[in-house]
């Protein structure tokens, strides 16, 4: 059992109080290779061990051999090589195998630890598969239940057979144990070891899948001391099958962290009204910081004031709804992140840059010639590492500034390429606002946060069925907002949340 459990607050520095323990451990004593830190994601576990390497430089590698996820610490236990871990070059080959039936849109790699409910047939039947196996139920329970959490995630727009799904379970553990292959709830099911640790810590617990509980409880079994940090409210991963009940039900110190050093008192208010709404938690007593802040409710988004200067943070429930901030972004003419990167690191930008570079007789890399040959439909006459405007045959004559030049730019492009100069925005920097779904965002803050709280019908209906689990996401967005949160009434949806009534 665990010698205390830690409930963080958003806000209140749940980590910072995981790694303050740990601190406190090497202070006193204890050698740092006798220490386990399990962590939800490869950045945390990394981000807590540059920490402890800049605090003790003498600490090396070994001393953060049992730190990480419970899947990297299951992979190094249980004699998985990096070649035998499924991707998606192998998912692909599984779907010629049974006719082509089952397409991946999604991209697996031997670091995609955590899947996702979009995606072709392929993706949304290995997502029944691993929600089976992390939840510990049968294939056809799994297939059941996410009949339900497709309504809630729009993975199936229809309902879908259990036995196309059965189907694709038996090819595909055919396939593996043909090819010699292993997935990451493989990984877990095959490592039978306990951590040769005296402290063993477990953050954002509420994540955990009842596969992990398990896991976490056997890799702890010899440790003296432990620590479990998580915060039910904040747990909004049911899709994957992420259960925070145990947080409930183990023995052991119960410690809520009393502030939150991000929330202001408005915003604290807002969400201190959503937990209300959920019927099953564990009460949680904290007060936010001194700080007024502010909530306002808009109409629509474009009342937001995206120009005037400050971070923001845009967030939807699903990825389809975030096309709105998107479309917004692109008609002020600002930068943006969205997925992966932001929106002047894109082709289309890039190409402009080097398009204007080479017309002012600066030379650029090959890589970057393919750009501008791209959008214009010129092509590179002459090979070299340094290409200039003349090593290029271009379809015009001149040289014309890249609005006449770059002939192959979509109307849409051309116009936020514009529309970014007109307002003075730097094609090189990084900007000031980021796009995301609410689930991407969690662990994120921001000094302003702008909600769009249209729920869409397949969302809208879920909510009704399970109103904790919509909540919990609602509060996990609201309580990003470091100062000002702004809450965007639904367009089309009769749904309002309770606390807007």
């Amino acid at each position: 059992m665990p010698t205390s459990i830690l409930f963080g607050p958003p806000g209140t520095g749940k980590t910072t109080a995981a790694l303050q323990r740990i601190d406190e451990a090497i202070a006193n004593g204890l050698d740092p290779r006798r220490i386990s830190l399990t962590t939800f994601t490869r950045k945390a576990a990394a981000e807590a061990i540059d920490r402890f390497r800049e605090k003790y430089p003498h600490l090396d590698e070994s001393c953060f051999a049992h730190w990480g996820t419970l899947h990297k610490i299951a992979f190094k236990n249980s004699n998985t090589k990096r070649g035998m871990v499924m991707n998606t070059k192998h998912y692909q080959d599984l779907n010629k195998e049974i006719g082509g039936l089952y397409e991946f849109r999604n991209k697996y790699d031997d670091r995609t630890e955590h899947g996702s409910f979009e995606g072709g047939l392929g993706d949304t039947c290995l997502q029944i598969y691993g929600y089976a196996r992390a939840c510990r139920i049968s294939y056809e329970d799994a297939w059941r239940q996410m009949q339900f959490e497709s309504l809630r995630f729009g993975a199936i727009t229809q309902p879908l057979d259990f036995d196309v799904v059965r189907y694709f379970i038996r090819c595909l553990e055919a396939f593996k144990a043909r090819e010699g292959m292993v997935d990451f709830t493989d990984m877990i099911d095959r490592c039978r070891t306990s951590l040769p640790v005296d402290l063993f810590v477990l953050d954002e617990a509420q994540d955990c899948t009842p596969q992990q509980w398990a896991f976490a409880r056997q890799l702890s079994r010899n440790a003296k001391d432990k620590l479990v940090a998580g915060d039910d409210d904040q747990s909004i991963f049911r899709w994957g099958g992420a259960d925070s009940s145990p947080l409930y039900r183990i023995g052991g110190e119960r410690i809520v962290l009393p502030i939150s050093y991000r929330l202001p008192k408005a915003v604290y208010d807002l969400i201190i009204q959503l937990t209300a709404l959920i019927k099953h938690r564990m009460p949680k007593v904290f007060r936010p910081r001194e700080a007024e802040g502010e909530v306002r409710r808009l109409v629509d988004e474009n009342e937001l004031d995206l120009k005037s200067g400050g971070d923001y943070m845009l967030l939807a429930r699903t990825n389809y709804l975030c096309q709105r901030f998107i479309d917004l972004c692109r008609h002020l003419g600002v930068v943006y992140w969205f997925g992966d990167k932001w929106s002047n690191q894109t082709d289309t930008v890039q190409a402009v840059l080097v398009y204007e570079n080479m017309r002012q007789g600066h030379p650029v890399s090959r890589q970057q010639a393919g750009l501008a040959c791209k959008f214009t439909g010129g092509y590179l006459a002459k090979p070299s590492d340094n290409v200039k405007w003349t090593d290029i045959l271009w379809p015009f004559n001149g040289t014309p500034d890249w609005m006449d030049g770059m002939r192959h730019l979509s109307v849409t492009d051309r116009q936020y390429i514009r529309n970014l100069r007109a307002n003075g925005e730097s094609l090189t920097k990084p900007g000031r606002i980021k796009i995301s779904t609410i689930h991407a965002a969690k662990g994120g803050e921001c000094e302003n946060v702008a909600v769009l709280s249209e729920m869409g019908r397949r969302v809208e209906s879920s909510y009704w069925a399970d109103q904790d689990s919509e909540l919990r996401v609602w509060y996990t967005a609201f309580s990003r907002a470091k100062e000002r949160l702004f809450v965007i009434d639904p367009s089309n949806s009769a749904t309002t949340l309770p606390i807007f009534h």
